[in-house]
Formats: C-alpha cells, structure tokens, sequence
C-alpha cells in the first residue's frame, strides 16, 4: 500500500521533544530543526498574510505593500533554500482547494 502525506497526522511540538531527548542521531536532530524551522516560516507568513488581508479590509495600502512584499521574499527565499538542498515541492490535495486562479 502506498502511503500519501495526507495519511499522516500532523507531530506536535511534544512529539518533536520526545524525538530529541530519545535519539542524538544527527539525521534526525536536523530532521527536527528542519521542522520546527518551518513550523516558524510559517507561523511569520501567516501574519504576514493576515496583515495584508487586514490592510485590504481597512484599505491601507501601505500596510498591504509592506506585508505582501515581505511575504513574497518569505516564500521565496524558502523555495531557493529548498532547491538548493536538492528538494523539491510536493503537491498537495488541497492546492486547488485554496487557490484563486
């Protein structure tokens, strides 16, 4: 059977603990941070993107440059930190789900 990333339910934060005082391997610590570097990535994009839909809202332009822009360099900078460790983006289920084409 194969298995698809949807199967999975998300780790949390104590799990990511448990994972680090169990094992010193250093695969899985990198593994780890990766994570939790991510988890942060995203927490900041979210803001980010709220203020812009805050500024759309409230109509201030400059609160939806500042935030978009930021947003953009974000996101862009972490897809060239992906490439360059030879990553590649996976496809979700849910990309059409969310997207305004």
């Amino acid at each position: 059977m194969r298995l698809k990333i949807e199967d999975f339910d998300p780790v949390s934060n104590g799990d990511l603990r448990e994972f680090w005082k169990m094992n010193r391997d250093p695969n899985l610590t990198r593994l780890i941070l990766e994570a939790v570097r991510y988890r942060r990535v995203i927490y900041r994009a979210l803001d980010e993107a709220q203020r812009i839909e805050d500024g759309l809202r409230e109509k201030h332009n400059g609160k939806i440059v500042g935030a978009s822009g930021s947003l953009v360099m974000r996101l862009r900078d972490e897809q060239t930190r992906l490439r360059s460790q030879g990553g590649y983006v996976i496809k979700l289920t849910t990309d059409d789900q969310y997207s305004r084409a």
